[in-house]
């Protein structure tokens, strides 16, 4: 069985994870930012649109792919050669599986959107599942030992891949298929470069039958859950792209990445560290309840106000960034800033409850999640895109709350003791926002000046919803960001 650090020694390296993985997460976000505006540059929404339609099941696919192993191994206590070597064979095999299915269902993705040229991307992505399953493993592995400093140098490269061979498939004329080329470089860049990293080589006559059956009791839970929450992409995507059109679906796609990738700086960043730490301390009761307060006030403190600027900047943000055609895109993103709200929430509750042996919770967070979408989705579709967004946002804010109560019950809080560290950024974060649009929409018009004056004025209003957040933050919460600044400095 694996130890407990010490309270001092998992502090230190939980902070110094935040710290190595943070910053890995700001050089992704910042490449990837960089590719999104020039790939928007070289193509349509309809491209976009295109691409977005076919990969409609690739992701669901690579969830199933996965099974919910990489959360079992980074649970686990024991046998971990033997559960390693088991869980790669069950995900290969799953790979091939699930891409021989995909070949299979490729025609009725083109049927489904009336479009042969979907069909067609649908049948050529199939590979994908194959190899995007062969790095399930070494990502667990190096997530498990905190290898903070190599897990950083695998999305950045994988990043680069992808806009080498979409920029590159953009620029010969090849359209959406381009963009598979870039899907492709990516995922193999990134499976090869976590074998190179993990340090870790299979032993499969290790892996046995009823290894995989004791691997699946875990996670067949984080498995059912990841289904559901692929759910609600899989019916957005399918909704929009066929009673709206593939044009809107690429201007909606564009607005969610945004305000995904942003929140994922953050969100992601701490789930990363969250859950390995959270398994070591889950059999100390009131060291995991500490633990998982300060973790909900530091990632709120910082996700929530991140998201919800673009409530007020996001129309202008993606018109000087991306051009005047994404202007809807720039609505949607606005549409969706309460996400990160929902996200923070989420990601916090459900790395908890998972830690504390309860990965059925996760599952049922996410059957809300696709009940609430559906509902959502179906009533606002006729509406458009950005109807659809608010419901997008809506159904992450219920989800959110439904986690964090879920987590807080498992552990033994208050419903008091939760809702003290979430109002203050709320607030606060609904404050900046304020300010920057009226800021922008009163005085500074910001999308409708040339390029570098806009993006001068973009940057002002930036400024003013982070100081009107930061004096807020200060009024409603004293001593809040001094706490936040200690606990990066791994202060106590």
């Amino acid at each position: 069985m694996t130890p407990s650090a010490s309270p001092g020694t998992l502090s230190r390296t939980v902070i110094r994870g935040v710290g190595v993985i943070g910053g890995g997460q700001m050089v992704t976000q910042a490449l990837t930012f960089a590719l999104y505006i020039v790939l928007a540059r070289l193509a349509p929404p309809h491209t976009f649109g295109t691409f977005a339609a076919a990969s409609v099941l690739v992701t669901l696919s690579s969830l199933l792919v996965e099974s919910g192993m990489s959360a079992t191994l980074i649970h686990r206590r024991d046998r971990l050669e033997e559960a390693t070597s088991t869980a790669l064979a069950a995900t290969a095999t799953a790979g091939v599986l699930f891409s021989l299915l995909s070949l299979a269902a490729a025609p009725l993705i083109g049927w489904y959107f009336g479009s042969r040229e979907i069909g067609e991307i649908a049948l050529a992505s199939s590979g994908t599942h194959l190899v995007t399953s062969l790095g399930v493993v070494p990502n667990a592995l190096l997530q498990r030992n905190f290898a903070f400093a190599r897990r950083t140098l695998v999305e950045p490269g994988a990043v680069i891949a992808l806009g080498v061979g979409s920029v590159a498939g953009l620029l010969l004329g090849y359209g959406a298929w381009g963009l598979l080329l870039g899907a492709y470089a990516s995922a193999v860049t990134r499976v090869s470069l976590l074998w190179m990293l993990c340090r870790w080589r299979p032993t499969l006559r290790h892996a046995t039958f009823s290894m995989w059956r004791e691997l699946s009791g875990y996670a067949r839970h984080i498995l059912a859950a990841e289904m559901l929450r692929e759910g609600n992409r899989v019916t957005t995507t399918a909704l929009i792209g066929r009673f709206i059109g593939t044009s809107s679906l690429g201007q909606y796609n564009f607005g969610a990445r945004i305000a995904t990738q942003t929140n994922a700086l953050f969100v992601l960043t701490g789930a990363s560290v969250l859950f390995p730490a959270f398994s070591r301390i889950s059999h100390e009761e009131e060291r995991f309840r500490l633990a998982f307060l300060r973790a909900l006030r530091a990632i709120c403190m910082i996700a929530i106000p991140a998201s919800l600027v673009f409530l007020g900047i996001g129309e202008q943000f993606v018109v000087i960034a991306l051009g005047e055609r994404w202007r809807v895109a720039g609505h949607v993103l606005m549409a969706l800033s309460f996400i990160g709200v929902g996200g923070a929430l989420g990601s916090v509750g459900a790395e908890a409850f998972k830690a504390a042996g309860r990965p059925q919770l996760a599952w049922r967070a996410q059957a809300l999640s696709l009940a609430t979408t559906l509902a959502f989705v179906g009533i606002l579709l006729p509406f458009g895109v950005v109807a659809v967004a608010v419901g997008t946002s809506a159904s992450f804010v219920a989800v959110g709350v439904f986690a964090i109560d879920a987590a807080r019950r498992v552990l033994g809080l208050r419903a008091a003791d939760v809702f003290r560290e979430l109002w203050p950024p709320v607030i606060a974060g609904l404050g900046g926002a304020g300010v920057s649009f009226a800021a922008d929409h009163w005085l500074l018009h910001a999308a409708s000046r040339a390029t570098s004056v806009g993006l001068g004025l973009l940057v002002v209003e930036l400024l003013l919803a982070v100081a009107t957040y930061l004096v807020v933050l200060t009024v409603l919460a004293p001593g809040r960001l001094g706490d936040l600044t200690s606990a990066l400095r791994g202060r106590p």
